[in-house]
């Protein structure tokens, strides 16, 4: 591989990085009126309300079971 194919290969990655991490902040500044509406959705509000209640009690059982596997003799 020559000097010349690494220089392009190099600025292609750097590029392909830059779209890469440029799309996503399109998309959020272009759908904002969208998340909007979503937000006010009593629906999706409800929904909300039991994932993060869901989300509580997975979090607090990995912690009881965290702090109980060393006393009941867990994998290391």
């Amino acid at each position: 591989m020559t000097i010349q194919q690494k220089i392009a290969t190099g600025i292609l990655f750097i590029v392909l990085f830059g779209i890469g991490h440029s799309i996503p902040i399109a998309v959020a500044g272009s759908s904002t009126a969208f998340v909007r509406r979503l937000l006010e959705n009593s629906r999706f509000q409800s929904g909300g309300m039991w994932f993060r209640r869901a989300a509580g009690v997975a979090i607090a059982g990995l912690g009881v079971y965290f702090v109980l596997r060393p006393f009941i003799g867990g994998p290391a």
